[in-house]
């Protein structure tokens, strides 16, 4: 499949457990572009993971850090990004992503996101069930407002990659 022709970043959003790192890769790979996860670079620049973050000084400070290193990687060249789960969630974040590139809602079911992410230690809004439940319910009408949803399941990656490049085909005209 011929990759499609895109201005700009390429942004993917959604739940954890969605895929978004890992279909980031893929996407980049695709469209010859660099790949970012916000997530691995607030870790690098902190020198310390996300529930370090968390747990020494909370989730307002790591939104702030993650609204930074946003600004930081829109200056960059196009590049596919995978933001983190509540990246999309601040109106400023969405405002500047409308005008850096394409936003892509990867809809996971939340059964899957669940089991993706249950035991992970690495994912501090995963811990309790029923919070993780809560959560995904409240993140979904925002996830909405992207540019282009496209739901995700256990499909091999290659097959939801094409799936993502075809709907971004679709909305670019190409």
């Amino acid at each position: 499949m011929r990759a499609p022709h895109l201005e700009g970043h390429l942004f993917l959003i959604g739940f954890m457990g969605s895929g978004k790192s890992a279909m980031g890769r893929l996407l980049a790979e695709r469209l010859g572009r660099p790949f970012l996860d916000l997530d691995e670079w607030i870790e690098a620049r902190q020198g310390t993971t996300i529930r370090e973050i968390f747990a020494r000084h909370g989730e307002a400070h790591f939104r702030r850090l993650e609204r930074d290193a946003l600004r930081e990687c829109l200056a960059g060249d196009p590049a596919v990004v995978a933001l983190g789960g509540g990246t999309f969630l601040a109106p400023e974040n969405r405002r500047r992503l409308r005008h850096a590139g394409l936003t892509v809602w990867l809809d996971v079911p939340l059964e899957l996101a669940l089991e993706r992410c249950a035991g992970d230690p690495e994912r501090p809004l995963a811990d309790d069930p029923e919070d993780f439940r809560r959560l995904y319910q409240s993140r979904r009408d925002l996830y909405g407002r992207a540019d282009l949803r496209v739901p995700v399941g256990d499909d091999p990656k290659e097959e939801t990659c094409s799936r993502i490049l075809h709907a971004i085909r679709g909305a670019k005209g190409d």
